[in-house]
């Protein structure tokens, strides 16, 4: 079983569009999303609800406005947990069933949940900790 990490490293940031977006890529974008969210709860102590999500898709599963609709909104209510929501991608909540998905859109799914985990992991790296040094705390070194 993959560790958290490894599911967030395994998003794929660099979606091109001659690239092939298929039932294993969204059930990784709803994985991570089930990631991020124990992150954002851990770290920061937020219950979040969101709806549940579908990670048994295979080639035979056919996708409909609804189902990016529910990923989208999951995606805009774990953006909304962090304080500067602009840095992340708009969240595009509007899909109906002649809409077109890009591979802008799957960068786009895959970029924000990434940025998300890292901005969470950096913030934790960031935490003090007891007996470390600080800069300047020694005063001047020659």
């Amino acid at each position: 079983m993959a560790t958290d990490k490894e599911i967030i490293d395994s998003l794929k940031l660099d979606w091109l569009p001659s690239d092939y977006y298929n039932a294993e890529d969204l059930n990784r974008v709803e994985q991570a999303t089930l990631v991020v969210k124990e992150r954002v709860i851990t770290f920061r102590g937020q219950l979040i609800q969101i709806d549940s999500p579908k990670t048994d898709r295979t080639e035979k599963t056919i996708e409909f406005a609804d189902s990016l609709n529910r990923i989208e909104t999951n995606l805009l209510r774990l953006k909304l947990t962090f304080p500067e929501t602009y840095v992340f991608n708009p969240s595009k909540t509007d899909w109906t069933h002649d809409t077109p998905f890009s591979f802008a859109d799957a960068r786009r799914f895959e970029q924000d949940l990434y940025d998300m985990w890292y901005t969470i992991e950096n913030n934790i790296s960031n935490i003090p900790y007891a007996g470390q040094l600080y800069a300047g705390e020694l005063g001047v070194v020659f």
